[in-house]
């Protein structure tokens, strides 16, 4: 019996393909691991066979110092024979409100290697996340591109460092832009009018000046008489 799991959490691993031979070189088959994780392999001569693994399950990092086992079978006992990958690096990156911490859509996030001049793009998905898999052991830079609607851009690098069998996060806050809104209103009792309507020659601005702010500007100027 051969297993094959992941090295980190011990859950078994689908999809990694092994050759099996005698020790004398005559090889026996070639065998893929099933959704448990295992080659059961029946029958067999009493003698010593090497079982090798040639490609890891997809995700993960071949071990190759320790890919290769000699079993000794005889009839009195079965032998099993466990192999461990470590899954390749993956990242998680969170977009968020800085204030609210909400989780943003929309950004686009640049990944690159540190030093390398080539880069993958990725957008925040509805639930305000992107990952990327099967990356390398390695230090990458994260940096956004483009930011959500609404929201300021910071193009600020990070860097982060990637290891097997982790998933490392990076979490980028971003500030709402600030929202103007001119609000039209009558001078004397601040009743709110649709157009820019003269009222004993003054016109009243008010201005708020962002969304959370709880300023307010006033401007009262006069407003040029009609000449006709």
């Amino acid at each position: 019996v051969i297993s094959k799991v992941d090295a980190e959490t011990g859950a078994p691993l689908a999809g990694a393909v092994f050759t099996v031979s005698k020790s004398g070189g005559e090889v026996i088959g070639e065998y893929i691991s099933d959704r448990n994780g295992l080659v059961v392999i029946e029958s067999l001569t009493e003698g010593s066979y090497v079982v090798e693994e040639i490609q890891p399950p997809e995700g993960y990092l071949l071990d190759a110092e320790n890919a290769k086992k000699t079993v000794k079978l005889s009839w009195e006992n079965s032998q099993e024979l466990v192999f461990r990958d470590y899954a390749k690096p993956k990242l998680l990156i969170k977009k968020i409100d800085e204030n609210s911490g909400e989780l943003l859509p929309g950004a686009v996030i640049r990944v690159a290697k540190r030093g390398s001049s080539e880069y993958t793009e990725v957008t925040t998905g509805r639930d305000g996340t992107a990952q990327l898999e099967n990356l390398d052991e390695d230090w990458y830079q994260v940096q956004e591109v483009r930011s959500p609607t609404g929201y300021l851009m910071d193009n600020s690098i990070i860097d982060v460092e990637l290891k097997f069998g982790k998933t490392a996060t990076v979490v980028l806050p971003n500030r709402k832009a600030p929202a103007l809104k001119i609000h039209k209103i009558r001078a004397e009792d601040g009743a709110a009018l649709a157009g820019a309507n003269e009222l004993d020659g003054l016109r009243t601005i008010e201005l708020v000046a962002a969304a959370y702010e709880s300023v307010r500007l006033k401007k009262t100027v006069p407003v040029p008489q009609s000449t006709l």
